[in-house]
């Protein structure tokens, strides 16, 4: 399974990972694969069955909780997929993909507040962590701090230069506030 999914062979990697499931309901390993398979098929529903079978396996595991989270996110299902981050935060208070995950969730909701609080805490936990300071400047674009925002998009790009997604809403806030000069420099450079 696991090299059918490194050759993008997807549909016989869930079938070898199914059988593996089917000889052996306790197999976390195949479950995890078989997750991933039909995530890479992009069938979220499916990947999320079987993550939830990850969770029941080993409760205590948070990568589990997060994995099934992650999974519901995929589906638009941010409310379900709290529930299982929250889980995975209780495990680990300290636990950045987690925290990351749930902050996204806040964001869909546009509770900006709280998802700069978890992004903070994300960054406080990992200053590198890109992907933080990047959402973290989608929620104060949305609360209407373009200068914050562009801050936040500047420090993502400190970590990674070249982050096409960090540049692209840079872009867009530097469009925002009148500086087109800057933001065409940027769109030349993607």
């Amino acid at each position: 399974g696991k090299a059918e999914n490194a050759l993008k062979d997807y549909n016989s990697s869930v079938r070898s990972f199914g059988r593996a499931t089917a000889l052996d309901r306790k197999n976390a390993a195949a479950w995890s694969g078989l997750a991933d398979a039909y995530s890479q098929k992009k069938d979220y529903a499916n990947a999320s069955a079987a993550a939830a079978e990850l969770k029941g396996l080993d409760p205590k595991n948070k990568a589990y909780w997060l994995k099934k989270g992650t999974l519901q996110q995929m589906q638009g299902d941010f409310d379900n997929a709290t529930v299982d981050l929250d889980r995975a935060i209780a495990i680990d208070s300290k636990y950045r993909d987690a925290l990351y995950r749930k902050a996204l969730s806040e964001l869909a909701a546009n509770n900006t507040d709280q998802a700069i609080e978890l992004l903070d805490q994300v960054i406080a936990i990992d200053g590198k962590y890109k992907q933080a300071y990047n959402a973290r400047g989608q929620a104060l674009e949305m609360q209407g701090d373009l200068k914050g925002a562009i801050a936040a998009y500047d420090r993502a790009l400190q970590i990674d230069a070249k982050w096409s997604l960090a540049l692209a809403n840079k872009m867009h806030a530097l469009l925002a506030t009148g500086r087109q000069k800057e933001a065409v420099d940027i769109l030349l450079r993607i």
